[in-house]
């Protein structure tokens, strides 16, 4: 794993631990954000709303459904290609 991906999963773990009470320092790839953190639709509006805003990316509308975001290795996968594609760092 590269520091590039650590450093988003430890971001993204940050932002999903600020949107719950649950504890999330043991979060893994295959973790269901809703079912299993307890994250709600709005949680997950500012979950990609701070995702957007942290790794200084534009989530299309198409993109923004529910069901993208759910699984945490999905999210990170988002992340890493979205912020691959911009050339950036995060």
């Amino acid at each position: 794993m590269s520091d590039f991906e650590l450093e988003v999963r430890s971001k993204l773990q940050e932002i999903v631990g600020g949107l719950t009470s649950a504890d999330v320092s043991e979060i893994n790839d295959n973790v269901d954000l809703i079912q299993d953190i307890g994250l709600n639709s709005i949680d997950m509006i500012q979950l990609i709303v701070i995702v957007e805003q942290k790794f200084q990316i534009e989530i299309p509308a198409e993109d923004m459904i529910i069901s993208n975001f759910q699984i945490y290795g999905k999210v990170i996968e988002y992340i890493l290609e979205k912020v691959k594609v911009k050339g950036g760092d995060v």
